[in-house]
């Protein structure tokens, strides 16, 4: 995390590292991957891209100069258009893998078929389970047997709630499967926010979904209470708050003309006062705003008017000192700003 508004030592970083994965065990979300190096995961248009850590299911691999698939089969649902087969095919054989691409469908994805509204992957994970998942195997393996194919690919449209259907599937086939994510909301994306919200909820948290903090109430150097648009004259109090509201696309920061503030608490930001300094003409080079963000101290306690806030801790891109986009370090500043905090 960059700046000084960061996790300054190594050290704190290395011992935060070996967290992550337990933490998301926890949750019932299997990671792959290693702190030691990027591996490369499979992206929904075909190109292979490096990343920490991946989820269970996931098309990876360690080194795109050798990929062990052997012929490769991608296999997608008809009627189902969030998923690019040609575009994975053309992605693998650019880094010389054979590759094929077929299609299949399901009686009890017809009803699903007659309107590109409901053919989605979360709609599909809902119908693949029991037995439809043995006619889903059934299917699959015999694809792999007319194609040959040593390794399946397809989207990811198993597994909604939890991992054991995709478990399940792979019990059941005779070649190895891997999923690539289809484009948003995604299914892997999908599971993870309600395995991890379901688990913030049994250790005995409460989740407002649809509501919205709109200001605090500060006593001192303490921030007492908030309240949100949907309890009204009801504030809630804590002993300590966490900021995790983001950056500008999700309304964590705002910007009028001539300056960058923090909506809900006008906490102090760092950005510069001239707006030429906000970005730069190029579109597509480093544009400074990306790494705007609240003021904090080294625990991450914000500030207002250059006092600090001790109870309240940012985490994530409200932080700012970091190009998420540039540096694709979204997902790990969120994740290891938050286990610091």
């Amino acid at each position: 995390v960059g700046s000084e508004m960061c996790i300054r030592d190594s050290d704190t970083i290395k011992r935060i590292i070996p967290e992550v994965k337990p933490l998301f065990a926890e949750a019932g979300i299997t990671l792959n991957g290693t702190e030691e190096k990027n591996h490369f995961r499979l992206t929904p248009i075909g190109m292979f891209k490096p990343a920490w850590l991946s989820m269970l299911d996931y098309a990876t691999v360690e080194s795109t100069d050798n990929i062990p698939w052997g012929k490769v089969v991608v296999i997608n649902l008809k009627g189902y258009l969030d998923f690019y087969p040609d575009f994975i095919a053309r992605g693998l054989n650019a880094v010389g893998v054979e590759c094929v691409t077929r299609e299949f469908t399901l009686a009890e994805l017809e009803t699903l078929r007659k309107s590109s509204t409901e053919m989605r992957a979360t709609n599909i994970a809902r119908v693949i389970t029991g037995r439809v998942l043995d006619e889903f195997a059934r299917k699959i393996n015999a694809i792999v047997n007319e194609t040959g194919a040593d390794t399946v690919l397809m989207p990811a449209v198993v597994g909604l709630f939890d991992e054991e259907p995709v478990k399940l599937l792979r019990q059941r086939l005779e070649r190895p499967l891997y999923f690539v994510s289809t484009m948003p909301m995604s299914l892997g994306g999908m599971r993870s926010q309600m395995r991890l919200r379901g688990y913030f909820q049994r250790l005995g948290g409460t989740y407002l979904l649809g509501d919205s903090v709109l200001n605090g109430v500060l006593k001192g150097d303490r921030l007492s209470s908030v309240s949100t648009v949907n309890l009204g004259d009801m504030p809630l109090q804590a002993d300590n708050f966490i900021l995790a509201t983001g950056s500008f696309f999700s309304h964590g920061l705002e910007a009028t003309p001539d300056s960058i503030y923090e909506p809900v608490f006008g906490l102090d930001v760092q950005a510069p006062h001239d707006r030429t300094q906000w970005y730069d003409m190029d579109m597509y080079k480093n544009q400074k705003y990306m790494r705007f963000g609240v003021v904090t101290d080294e625990n991450f306690a914000v500030s207002k008017d250059g006092n600090v806030i001790k109870n309240l801790h940012a985490v994530g891109s409200i932080i700012g000192g970091h190009d998420a986009m540039k540096e694709e370090s979204g997902a790990g500043v969120a994740i290891l700003t938050a286990i610091k905090v």
